[in-house]
């Protein structure tokens, strides 16, 4: 996989973020047991999804989560989009660094800036991970002074 430009990265973390939202959304339907007349839809908004990321990302596999056009139930063919969109969603997590990284009361966010929510951290937690940081991006070769800032309420955010 090639390095991503600043719009690829963009296009994929909102690609992300509404694949997410729609794969909520359909397998709420399917507790309900409200698919009827849903899954040709289903099939098209995940192949929608499913191209703009293969055409940013040249993945083995991206291409393997495909849906089935074969003669399926609406019950297959959710069945398919929610684990494929599934799939793709913790394969987009890892490409964009967007993982659910929550711990009691630290949320880390790892693009496309790096942003530390530890707010409700201790002064000392607070501390610690600047320290952490500042020493990381030390060691990467960032200049520090000017990429890393913490703010009055502990957030640190980093510009990669």
């Amino acid at each position: 996989m090639n390095d991503l430009t600043t719009s690829q990265l963009q296009t994929l973390i909102r690609t992300l973020t509404t694949l997410q939202t729609f794969l909520h959304e359909l397998e709420g339907q399917m507790h309900l047991e409200i698919i009827d007349g849903t899954g040709k839809l289903a099939r098209r908004s995940y192949t929608s999804l499913h191209k703009t990321v293969a055409t940013i990302l040249d993945d083995d596999y991206v291409t393997l989560l495909t849906i089935d056009d074969g003669d399926l139930t609406e019950q297959q063919i959710v069945s398919q989009v929610l684990l494929a969109g599934k799939q793709l969603v913790a394969h987009l997590q890892s490409v964009t660094g967007l993982v659910n990284m929550q711990s009691h009361n630290t949320h880390i966010q790892t693009a496309p800036h790096i942003v530390i929510n530890s707010q409700n951290s201790s002064e000392e937690t607070k501390q610690d991970l600047f320290d952490m940081v500042r020493q990381a991006a030390k060691d990467a070769g960032k200049d520090v002074d000017s990429d890393i800032e913490m703010d009055d309420d502990g957030n640190v955010e980093i510009e990669i």
